[in-house]
C-alpha cells in the first residue's frame, strides 16, 4: 500500500512539473512576442516622427519649388534612430513630394526597422500629408 501511494504521489508531482515547464515555455514565448511588438511600435513612432521632421524641414522651402527636397537626414532619441528625406518623384504633381522615414530600434538580432512613406503636398502656405503607408 505504501509503495503504490508513493508511486501515485511521484506521478502527480511529475505531471505538475511538466505542466509548470509548459507554462514557463509559454511565458517565455509571450514575453518575446511582447518585446518584439513593443520594438515595432517604437520603430513605427520613430518613423512617424521622421515624417514630421521632414515636413518641418520642407517648411523652409515655402512655397513649393523645384528646390523643396533634401537628401537623407538623421536623428536619434532614446535608443533609436530615424533617417528621413524628401524627394521629387516622377508622376507626382509639381507641389507634391515623397517623404520616406525609417525608424530603427534595437541592434543586432533584436533590431527592428519600420519605414513610412508619405506623399505630401503644398496647400495654402503649408505642407500637408496627402497619403501615407507603413512597411
Amino acid at each position: 500500500m505504501g509503495t503504490s501511494r508513493t508511486s501515485l504521489i511521484t506521478g502527480v508531482y511529475i505531471i505538475l512539473g511538466l505542466y509548470m515547464l509548459g507554462f514557463n515555455n509559454a511565458d517565455e514565448t509571450t514575453s518575446k512576442l511582447a518585446y518584439t511588438a513593443g520594438n515595432k511600435t517604437q520603430a513605427e513612432q520613430l518613423a512617424k516622427t521622421g515624417v514630421s521632421l521632414a515636413m518641418l524641414k520642407l517648411y523652409t522651402y515655402t512655397p513649393a519649388s523645384s528646390y523643396s527636397h533634401f537628401s537623407t537626414q538623421s536623428a536619434s532619441s532614446m535608443g533609436g534612430s530615424v533617417d528621413y528625406n524628401a524627394s521629387i518623384e516622377a508622376g507626382l504633381a509639381s507641389d507634391e513630394r515623397q517623404v520616406v522615414a525609417t525608424g530603427t530600434i534595437g541592434s543586432g538580432d533584436n533590431e527592428v526597422q519600420v519605414t513610412m512613406t508619405a506623399i505630401v503636398h503644398y496647400n495654402s502656405g503649408r505642407w500637408e500629408i496627402d497619403r501615407s503607408f507603413i512597411e
